[in-house]
């Protein structure tokens, strides 16, 4: 898996760092930042400013495509 890391500049709870560096906090994003960051689910749901954080790269092919819906068809 590849990753990244960013420096948190404030604390931040870990749903919204999620949602901030992947882009949602669904879809096991939570889990996955846990799985990098050993010792971060220790900070109770927060991560502490400062803190660098090691978050995965998101594969573009993993995501589902919908189909677009024409709601005048």
């Amino acid at each position: 898996m590849t990753t990244i890391r960013r420096t948190v500049p404030e604390e931040i709870r870990l749903d919204r760092a999620a949602k901030r560096y992947l882009g949602t906090e669904q879809g096991g994003s939570v889990e996955a930042i846990l799985a990098l960051n050993p010792g971060l689910a220790a900070e109770g749901g927060w991560v502490p400013a400062g803190y660098e954080l090691v978050l995965p790269v998101p594969d573009p092919d993993a995501v589902p495509v919908l189909p677009s819906i024409d709601p005048w068809a």
